[in-house]
């Protein structure tokens, strides 16, 4: 399994860096290059970095480079795990179709670590992938990184996309505003969010959050989380969320050797894991 972690994390460096060229128009290296010191900066000492910052091209570039290797390759290895361990997660990539709806993840390259993940462990035949966010940045990246995954040879991603059927779209909006994509929460047969606790700005921003995405789920689905421990709080959502797996608190370290942006590094290591709840009915009795 080393191996292929290895391979896979080697495949997602080569497809994010093809992207982003794709991407760069008139950002220049050294655009890229204040950026990133910029983000390094503003990580110290810090488990998150609010969206605020990612509100420019060049900043929204600089982040898609350091970190989209690292969220993909952490994506994958922690759905390993869940679909190792969690029959009911495992059970529900042997549907027909998916519907799979990440809420606030920025680019959304952590769902290439998801479609590599699926190669081995999925019996559907059609994918829907959507990915709301307010930044209007991640659109071109996001359409792009589908595109380069769909024609090229990135590994088991995008041999998923060669042998599934997959469509893709984008729902600029803010995702605290659930009305505005009601619709989708409750067609998805899986609500991710990778990230999104750790960019809002409070522990009441994010209980509102999980409430108005929680509130628009429909009862079976599940919301399948990827973030700091810190943040993973849903004992107030027992109610509705049933735990089916949360993974063991451990480092995530990224093996491929970290390729240089002008001596800037990839990021290499990352807390955050997964926990994978399932919406249920609410007993109108009690």
């Amino acid at each position: 399994m080393a191996c292929e972690d290895k391979t896979e994390e080697m495949h997602f460096v080569s497809l994010f860096e093809e992207t982003l060229e794709r991407n760069r128009g008139h950002i220049s290296d050294d655009d890229i290059y204040i950026s990133l010191m910029n983000i390094i900066k503003s990580f110290i000492g810090k488990i998150e970095m609010k969206i605020n910052n990612y509100q420019t091209p060049e900043m929204a570039w600089a982040y898609f480079f350091r970190f989209s290797p690292i969220s993909a390759a952490l994506a994958r290895a922690q759905v390993l795990e869940a679909v190792r361990s969690s029959e009911e997660f495992r059970s529900f990539f042997k549907r027909h179709s998916l519907e799979v709806l990440s809420v606030g993840s920025g680019p959304g390259s952590d769902l290439i670590g998801l479609c590599s993940a699926l190669h081995d462990n999925s019996d559907f035949q059609k994918l829907r992938l959507t990915l709301v966010d307010k930044n209007e940045h991640w659109q071109p990246l996001f359409e792009a990184m589908i595109q380069v995954t769909r024609c090229g040879d990135y590994g088991n991603a995008s041999r998923l996309f060669k042998v599934k059927e997959i469509n893709s779209s984008f729902i600029c909006c803010d995702v605290l505003n659930t009305a505005t994509y009601c619709g989708a929460l409750g067609n998805a047969d899986i609500v991710w969010m990778k990230g999104l606790l750790s960019i809002l700005e409070n522990d009441e921003e994010r209980y509102l959050a999980i409430k108005a995405i929680n509130s628009s789920m429909a009862v079976g689905s599940l919301l399948v989380v990827i973030d700091s421990p810190t943040y993973l709080k849903f004992e107030d959502f027992q109610e509705d969320l049933n735990l089916l797996y949360k993974a063991e608190e451990k480092v995530y370290n990224f093996f491929e050797p970290s390729k240089t942006f002008l001596n800037v590094g990839l990021s290499r290591s990352t807390k955050q894991i997964i926990t994978v709840l399932s919406k249920i009915r609410r007993d109108k009795n009690n």
